[in-house]
């Protein structure tokens, strides 16, 4: 345990080391290119290799090792906060146009900059009656 910990520390400050990247792994926002003792580029994603021994084996060396140096969970956890910002930005312009529909319905004149303004500080507890006083409020 002592060991553990004074490997992957270091000694002098207490901090946690961050482990040093082999040369012949890159990570890319989709997936890892790994280079190989061949001089081969292959490219590793989330659950494949380009090369020939993972087409036959479904296991090779480039995936074994970049599953080891913990690239395909940051793999994932790049591909789930791409997808988040996506989400929310659909969220957003969903807002807006209910906005937009309740403000129509209402017989509300109102202009882009305001929707905008509405969805901002919009919440899932904001009341249809607060909207029409943020209306007044920013008009």
């Amino acid at each position: 345990m002592i060991g553990t910990l004074f490997e992957s520390h270091d000694i002098t400050t207490m901090k946690q080391k961050t482990p040093k990247l082999p040369d012949q792994f890159t990570l890319q926002e989709t997936h890892i290119d790994v280079k190989s003792s061949s001089g081969n580029v292959y490219i590793v994603t989330k659950s494949s290799c380009t090369c020939i021994g993972y087409s036959f084996h479904r296991e090779c060396r480039h995936y074994k090792q970049a599953r080891e140096l913990g690239l395909i969970e940051q793999l994932e956890k790049q591909r789930e906060k791409k997808l988040s910002i996506t989400v929310s930005e659909h969220a957003r312009v969903l807002r807006k146009e209910a906005i937009r529909q309740f403000l129509k319905k209402k017989q509300v004149i109102f202009t882009e900059s305001v929707i905008d303004k509405i969805e901002k500080v919009m919440t899932s507890t904001t009341k249809p009656e607060d909207v029409l006083r943020m209306v007044v409020e920013n008009e």
